[in-house]
């Protein structure tokens, strides 16, 4: 998996973990080419923005690896940095 972790690692529980992720897909330029989307239908989006993906999952190693197989098949390694851990969604520290 083409990941940056910090702080935490996705194998150190049997627990899941929740979390609101961002992963980071690349430059639209390379997205765009490798996903075959048309820049006529989109001329206002630059080759220079920076694609992500977001979402919220009760078990984050499990999105991450379905991300990282359904992006794989287009030739896209998702980027993703674990900066906060919870241990579930009503945890104080998970709302501030």
């Amino acid at each position: 998996m083409s990941t940056i972790i910090k702080g935490t690692s996705l194998n150190t529980s049997t627990n899941t973990m929740p979390v609101i992720y961002l992963f980071y897909l690349g430059d639209m330029g390379e997205v765009r080419k490798k996903l075959g989307i048309s820049e006529e239908k989109y001329p206002h989006i630059k080759d220079s923005y920076h694609v992500f993906k977001y979402g919220l999952s009760e078990n984050f190693k499990k999105r991450a690896e379905k991300h990282e197989a359904t992006f794989k098949k287009y030739g896209i390694e998702p980027l993703f940095e674990v900066s906060h851990a919870c241990r579930s969604f009503s945890s104080s520290k998970c709302r501030k």
